[in-house]
C-alpha cells in the first residue's frame, strides 16, 4: 500500500538523510539486482508547483528512473502518481535534472532503473 506506515516511515528516513547530507538522497534499485545502493544529489528542492501550493495539495510521487553509468537519467516516469498531474510533473521535472551516483557491480558502474519517492508536504 502506498500509503503504508512503512513507506511512510522509509519517506521520513530519506527526507532525514537529504537534510544531513545537504540535498544528498537515496534510491533502492529494483529488489532481486544484486546491486550497491544509488545515491543521488539534488542541488535544490523539487519545485512545489504553485496551484497546487495554492490548493493545499499533498501528496507522493513514486518516478521510476533508468540511471546511465555516467550518472545521467535516461528515461523517468510516475510509476505512482500523488493524485495532481502538477505534482507529478514536478517530480519527474526534478528527477530529470538530478545527478546520480550511479549502481555499481563488481566495482564498475553499470545502468539500473530505481525507483524515487518524491513527497511533496506544505509547512504549517
Amino acid at each position: 500500500d502506498f500509503g503504508a506506515p512503512a513507506l511512510e516511515g522509509l519517506l521520513a528516513d530519506m527526507r532525514d538523510t537529504m537534510q544531513d547530507l545537504n540535498g544528498a538522497g537515496l534510491a533502492a534499485p529494483q529488489i532481486g539486482v544484486g546491486l550497491r545502493v544509488v545515491i543521488f544529489g539534488m542541488e535544490f528542492n523539487p519545485r512545489y508547483p504553485e496551484a497546487a501550493r495554492q490548493a493545499g495539495v499533498e501528496g507522493t510521487v513514486l518516478v521510476k528512473a533508468y540511471i546511465l553509468a555516467d550518472g545521467s537519467v535516461r528515461e523517468a516516469l510516475v510509476a505512482r502518481s500523488a493524485g495532481n498531474s502538477a505534482l507529478d510533473g514536478a517530480a519527474l521535472r526534478t528527477i530529470r535534472e538530478s545527478r546520480f551516483v550511479p549502481a555499481q557491480r563488481g566495482g564498475r558502474a553499470v545502468p539500473v532503473w530505481v525507483e524515487v519517492p518524491i513527497d511533496f508536504r506544505l509547512e504549517r
